[in-house]
């Protein structure tokens, strides 16, 4: 996450508008939601990261998500807690704050995004 928000930066239109972070949670185990990572995450997006937060859209929690949020928001200073939103498999609603090629075709979007690919190419 935090070369992403780096490259991201980079560029004056993100500077300017600001990022909308996407996090597919397909897949994701009890054991991925490391206490150490979790705060090491919130830290930086709240103190460190200099980025422009739109929002951050969480799918597919897993069943867990849904008593490790609650504990893990209160750690959330209240503009971050306000920015997310849990929608589970309603990838529709992403239409509300981007348009369909900016969104990952896992999704429902039009975005063939492949990360590994970007990761090579990226500066």
């Amino acid at each position: 996450m935090w070369y992403v928000m780096d490259v991201a930066l980079r560029d004056e239109e993100t500077q300017k508008k600001g990022v909308l972070i996407i996090n597919n949670m397909a897949g994701a185990s009890r054991d991925s939601m490391n206490r150490n990572a979790i705060q090491g995450v919130l830290h930086s997006l709240q103190n460190l990261i200099p980025v422009r937060l739109g929002g951050i859209r969480l799918f597919n929690q897993p069943w867990f998500f849904s008593w490790i949020f609650p504990v893990v928001s209160m750690f959330m200073k209240a503009k971050l807690r306000e920015r997310i939103r849990v929608l589970g498999t309603d990838y529709a609603a992403l239409g509300e704050w981007c348009e369909p090629p900016s969104i990952p075709e896992q999704l429902g979007g039009q975005l063939a995004w492949d990360h590994e690919a970007w990761i090579k190419i990226a500066p």
